[in-house]
Parts: structure tokens; sequence; C-alpha cells
């Protein structure tokens, strides 16, 4: 004869606790280029991408586009499977290189009467069809711009902030009269 047992046998399927970042890295760009993809590898579950200023701050998933340091956090959610986890890992956006030909200036004239005092023009800068802003974008300087001369006179442009760059422009300052009206 068999000996028949019934019983009841418990056990308990717990949860991983090993899960973790095992990498997280974001490859940065210059200023105007797509921005590029975030990659992680973890233990489980799927990699969320989030983004802030400073690595303590408060993230968002809007990727950044002006120039600077940020940082990139990898969450992974808890589930009921495995514990949550999280990495984060700096990257950098580069002003964006502009060679001089691709530097616009206008509003400088090609002369201008001597006055005696210095003559600064104004220019409007524009990169590939953007205005920038002076302060923002760019600064000016001037050289060789009080005496009488032929083009050595310059309007100097150099680009800062999320570009990078400078050109310069010339002109001329002459003897003449003003023209009374």
């Amino acid at each position: 004869s068999h000996n028949d047992k019934t019983g009841t046998i418990s056990f308990t399927i717990n949860k991983a606790t090993d899960n973790a970042v095992k990498t997280v890295a974001l490859t940065g760009w210059a200023f105007g280029d797509t921005a590029n993809t975030p990659t992680a590898t973890v233990t489980y579950g799927t990699p969320v991408f989030t983004y802030s200023d400073s690595e303590n701050g408060m993230y968002s998933n809007v990727v950044p586009t002006q120039k600077g340091t940020y940082w990139v956090k990898v969450t992974i959610a808890e589930t009921a499977d495995y514990n949550g986890c999280e990495a984060t890992a700096s990257f950098e956006i580069h002003p964006k290189t502009v060679q001089p030909a691709d530097i616009s200036i206008t509003g400088v004239e090609t002369s201008y009467l001597f006055t005696g005092s210095a003559i600064t023009p104004e220019p409007t800068v524009r990169v590939g069809g953007v205005t920038l802003t002076k302060g923002i974008d760019y600064e000016v300087r001037y050289a060789d711009n009080t005496a009488i001369g032929t083009d050595k006179a310059k309007v100097i442009v150099t680009l800062k902030g999320n570009y990078s760059g400078s050109t310069e422009q010339g002109f001329e300052i002459r003897y003449g009269t003003l023209s009374e009206d």
C-alpha cells in the first residue's frame, strides 16, 4: 500500500533587490545640433531619462538646448519584482563654432566722415539667418576708429554664449564736410 500524505508547503518569492544602473552616459553636442540620445545599462527594467542644469536640481523630460553643463538622470521605477534605482551623469552642450564667412555683419558703412572722436557703428550680426543679440551672443570692439585712414578702421565682432568665432569689417574714415540741407 502507498503512504499517501497530503500537506502544505509555503514558499515566498522575494523581490530582487540587486537592481542597479551599471552605466549611464550622454555624449555632448554643439549648440544647434541634434541632441544625442543617452544610454544606460541596467539590471532590470526600462530606463527613463530626465535632465537638469545641476546634479541635485529639478529634473524634467525637456532636453536642454543652450550652451552649458547639464545632468542626465536614468531612473528605473520600482515594481513588485525589483527595486527601483537611479544614476546621473554630466554632459556638455558646446558653443557652435562659426567660420568668419558665415557671420553676417550689416549696418556698417564703407566710409564715415572724420569727426575727431571714435566712430562706433553698431552692426547687426546674423548667423544662419538668425539675428544675434549684442551682449548675449556677441561683443563688439573697434580698432583704429578715430584717425583718418583708408580701411584701417575696423568693427570686430566676437561671438560668445551659444556661439564661438569672430570676424571683422573694415571701414574708411575720411575728410569731408557734412552737407547742410
